[in-house]
């Protein structure tokens, strides 16, 4: 069973003492909403480990300088 949160209405009917909480609970559901957008970074954040992984062992110019240095 699914429970909706309309904040955008409770924001407008309660008075100035609670505004801080359904700030609080407005922020919370932006957060829930991006969730997409969060799983989309966790999914693209694969490949960019893959190529860390390729440019961290990308070792052609510590070769060179050490047979410069020699």
């Amino acid at each position: 069973m699914l429970k909706f949160l309309n904040v955008n209405g409770t924001f407008l009917l309660k008075s100035f003492s609670y505004r801080r909480f359904v700030k609080l609970l407005s922020a919370s559901q932006l957060f829930y909403d991006t969730s997409f957008f969060k799983f989309s970074f966790e999914f693209l954040q694969r490949f960019f480990n893959v190529f860390a992984f390729f440019y961290r062992n990308y070792n052609h110019f510590f070769v060179f300088k050490l047979l410069m240095v020699k």
